[in-house]
């Protein structure tokens, strides 16, 4: 049950990348701590920050050179720059780059509204050198679970429920799951509220347990062969150990629940499995911490590209985003073009819409509805 697509094979040319960043704040400082792993896939050769002050700040944390312009910046050759910077900024850099032809990474989202998303896919097209990090279906637990999904003894997927993420992130992984591209979507959503105890945000653990109000938002996206997306999620779950994460699929033969899969392998054979994690460096084991694979039953549905890396399981899709990015800049091979990015922003801000009117949206063609999605 072993899936490839899951796994974020390596490419042929296995040297590591070199790259160049544009933003040196909290969406850089991922990439960056990434890349000082010995196994991560790529290497920083420089940075480009937006003012002295923060051009000092980030060479004296990293150790990289780091300049203020774009032009001495691009003297350097690279692989693929990553633009890790605001939305509202990110669409100019990411046309000035692919105009001189520069491999591209682009952090999610690709711009900050629907009239700039649309804009800047007709400016850029199809072919353009880019491609967005996308990082939530490489994630170990994510990337097994698809595999499973996609497996023949799953059978077709009908429905995807997740409660993992927010917005465009959900989306990607509602898609991935159903193998739904930019096929017309109805959606309806509300938004309730929910009184929750403060623990621990980005910021680390609150001091006390006052209670706050998390909007929860709850939609559902109607795909077409009556496949259904679920989501449901509020911003205290990206870190709360009170309001978890959940994930549940549904195919013919089969149902994820979490880390729990049921499947029918015969009439009057159902099967109960779990999703089991080898992890090394644990009582005895001398091999250090890194995780190694996820087994279900004597199959495995994930193997970890950087096995020893002591990556936790968010930088290990990040690291894996950067691999594919590699083959991408090598080998031309796509992974998440500009196209489905912008659609799981677009369907996100459905979803808001919906939630905030309470009536029904449905998606209509957009400048990148034509082109072919990756996910199908």
């Amino acid at each position: 049950m072993t899936n490839p697509e899951a796994t974020g094979q390596p490419p042929r040319d296995q040297s590591p990348a070199s790259v160049g960043i544009i933003g040196t704040g909290w969406r850089a400082g991922f990439f960056l701590r990434v890349a000082s792993d010995p196994a991560s896939p790529f290497r920083v050769r420089r940075l480009l920050a937006h003012s002295d002050v923060s051009a000092e700040t980030a060479r004296a944390r990293w150790g990289i050179p780091t300049d203020t312009s774009l032009h001495v910046f691009l003297r350097e050759h690279y692989d693929f720059v990553l633009i890790a910077v605001p939305r509202d900024a990110a669409p100019s850099l990411a046309g000035k780059l692919a105009a001189r032809d520069v491999a591209v990474l682009l952090e999610t989202p690709p711009a900050p509204d629907l009239p700039t998303l649309r804009s800047l896919y007709q400016s850029l097209g199809p072919n353009a050198p880019i491609q967005v990090a996308e990082q939530y279906p490489y994630q170990p637990h994510h990337a097994a679970r698809l595999a499973v999904a996609h497996a023949h003894a799953f059978g077709a997927v009908t429905s995807a429920a997740v409660s993992a993420a927010h917005e465009y992130h959900a989306i990607r992984l509602i898609r991935s799951f159903l193998r739904v591209g930019f096929d017309d979507t109805l959606i309806t959503a509300q938004q309730v509220s929910d009184r929750v105890a403060r623990t621990l945000s980005s910021t680390g653990w609150a001091s006390d347990m006052a209670s706050l109000t998390s909007t929860r938002t709850l939609a559902q996206l109607r795909f077409p062969d009556d496949k259904l997306g679920l989501y449901d999620f509020e911003d205290e779950q990206y870190f709360s150990p009170i309001r978890t994460r959940h994930v549940l699929v549904r195919g013919e033969r089969g149902e994820i629940s979490d880390d729990r899969v049921s499947l029918m392998t015969a009439p009057e054979a159902p099967v109960l499995l779990h999703l089991e994690r080898r992890h090394t460096g644990i009582d005895g084991d001398l091999e250090g911490a890194s995780l190694d694979r996820i087994t279900l039953g004597r199959d495995v549905v994930y193997r970890s590209p950087f096995r020893g890396a002591r990556l936790s399981d968010d930088e290990i899709a990040i690291a894996t985003v950067c691999d594919r990015m590699r083959s991408f800049a090598r080998e031309g091979i796509a992974f998440s073009p500009l196209g489905d990015a912008c659609h799981d922003s677009y369907l996100a801000h459905l979803v808001t819409e919906a939630a905030h009117t309470g009536t029904p949206v449905a998606s209509t063609p957009q400048p990148w509805s034509t082109t072919h999605s990756v996910l199908q």
